[in-house]
């Protein structure tokens, strides 16, 4: 992990991983999403390519690292009030398709279940606005139309969370061109007083710029 003020910093090596993540027996060299709070804290999803264990990680911004949690097959990161949301795989060794929690706080603990829906595939990032409603994308392989290829909202997701689809990106007359799984992140931003959903669009179909 590095930082940049003046210059490049090492805030913790491969070996200071490796030793961080006591459970982790294999060289930590993937890292699936990040995530910063209003407190400058950062968590990471790490893991290695031999085996699919994600482990949330949590930089703080002073004291030690901690291991918040493990479970296979996690893919996106966010956070909001005190809670780390997640992103599950099936495909990738998650118990379900789905968005899934650990506090901010506290080291090994269980990972818990948000919401699942078996026709989500969440593996492009996700986010959260100023209501604490999570977005993330469902590429190619979710299960249903309402589902392929949609940015979906988790809403209340601390409380009685429901998924719906927010948008269909790809709609007709959308700048976006669709080849496959082209969005690789979503983020949420604020300009002007006004909040927007930002995504980036990796296609190679994309021409002038458009990418």
């Amino acid at each position: 992990i590095f930082s940049y003020d003046d210059g490049l910093s090492v805030e913790r090596s491969a070996m200071d991983l490796n030793a961080d993540i006591a459970a982790e027996s294999s060289t930590i060299n993937r890292c699936d999403g990040v995530a910063k709070d209003a407190n400058d804290n950062v968590y990471f999803l790490f893991r290695n390519d031999e085996g699919s264990t994600t482990h949330v990680y949590k930089l703080p911004a002073s004291g030690s690292p901690t291991v918040l949690g493990s479970e296979a097959g996690l893919r996106g990161v966010t956070h909001d009030n005190g809670t780390v949301y997640l992103a599950g795989v099936a495909f990738d060794g998650a118990p379900e398709d789905g968005f899934y929690s650990v506090n901010d706080t506290g080291a090994g603990q269980s990972v818990s279940t948000v919401i699942t829906d078996a026709n989500l595939d969440l593996g492009s990032g996700m986010d959260v606005d100023s209501d604490g409603n999570l977005y993330a994308f469902s590429g190619s392989f979710g299960g249903t139309v309402s589902r392929t290829l949609k940015i979906v909202r988790v809403t209340n997701p601390s409380g009685s969370p429901t998924i719906e689809t927010f948008v269909d990106p790809y709609r007709s007359g959308s700048p976006l061109a669709d080849n496959g799984d082209n969005i690789v992140d979503v983020d949420v931003a604020s300009n002007g007083g006004n909040e927007f959903l930002v995504v980036y669009n990796g296609s190679f179909s994309a021409e002038n710029g458009e990418q």
